[in-house]
C-alpha cells in the first residue's frame, strides 16, 4: 500500500526543489533528452548507503551542496518519523516523462525495502503511481507471483486469492508518500502535458544487513512495457 503520510513545510519544499533545479543544470543534458525522449521512467541517483555519493565528483559545487543537505535531511526526517526503526538505504530523483510508456508491476528488490515518495508536482490519475492491495481477511499467496520482482505476474496470485484492487494516491505536490515493504506497484503512462519528477527514499530496517548493490548515476533498467 501507499499511503500519504505528510506534506513538507516551506523550508522543506525550497529545499529539494532548490537540489533538483541545480542538480538539473549540473548534468551532462544531452544523457538527460535521451532518456526523457526514450518515453520510459527513469532514476537518478544521489546517494546509496555506504558510499559517501554517487558520482559527487562530477556535480558543480552549488549542487554538491544542496545534494549534502538533503542527505542530511532525509536521515533526520527518517529518523525521527520511523524512531530509529528504518535506515535510508539509496536516494533518488525518479522522473516520469511525458507520453511515457506504463512500467510493468514490480516490487522494489525484495520485501525488506519500503520507500518514500515526495512528488515535486501534483498526482493525479494520469501521472500517479498505481499500487495492489487485497482485502484485509484471510492471506494471499504471492511466492509465484513475485518470482521476478520486476515482473510481478499478477495471474499467478495462488488460488481462490484473486481479489485484489489497484489504486493510486492522488495528492498535492510535495506530500510525503509512504510505501509498505513488498508492495506491487508500477508507473503509470505519464498523461500530462509536465515530466513528473519525484524524490524517491528507499529503506531498510536498522537493523539490516542487506548488501546495497552499486548503481550508476542515471539509469533506467527499462521495466516498462514496450
Amino acid at each position: 500500500m501507499i499511503r500519504k503520510i505528510g506534506r513538507l513545510n516551506y523550508k522543506e519544499r525550497k529545499l529539494i526543489k532548490r537540489c533538483y533545479d541545480v542538480f538539473l543544470n549540473s548534468i551532462d543534458m544531452n544523457l538527460y533528452n535521451k532518456f526523457i525522449m526514450d518515453g520510459t521512467v527513469f532514476w537518478i541517483n544521489l546517494y546509496q548507503l555506504n558510499r559517501e555519493s554517487i558520482k559527487i565528483k562530477d556535480f558543480e559545487l552549488l549542487a554538491s551542496i544542496h545534494i549534502k543537505n538533503l542527505v542530511s535531511w532525509t536521515h533526520s526526517f527518517v529518523n525521527e518519523k520511523f524512531q530509529m526503526s528504518l535506515k535510508v538505504a539509496r536516494i533518488q530523483f525518479i522522473v516520469n516523462p511525458i507520453n511515457s510508456r506504463p512500467q510493468r508491476w514490480h516490487i522494489d528488490y525484495n520485501n525488506d525495502f519500503s520507500a518514500i515518495f515526495i512528488p515535486l508536482v501534483e498526482l493525479d490519475c494520469n501521472n500517479s503511481p498505481q499500487f495492489i492491495s487485497f482485502p484485509a481477511e484471510g492471506e494471499v499467496d504471492l511466492n509465484k507471483a513475485i518470482i521476478n520482482p520486476h515482473n510481478v505476474d499478477l495471474n499467478n496470485i495462488s488460488p481462490g486469492d484473486d481479489s485484489y484492487y489497484s489504486s493510486q494516491v492522488c495528492c498535492g505536490a510535495f506530500s510525503i508518500l509512504y510505501m509498505e515493504p513488498g508492495t506491487i506497484h508500477r508507473g503509470v503512462g505519464n498523461k500530462n502535458n509536465i515530466i513528473r519528477p519525484m524524490l524517491c527514499v528507499e529503506l531498510i530496517p536498522s537493523e539490516s544487513a542487506i548488501e546495497i548493490s552499486n548503481q550508476n548515476f542515471i539509469e533506467n533498467q527499462d521495466t516498462s512495457i514496450k
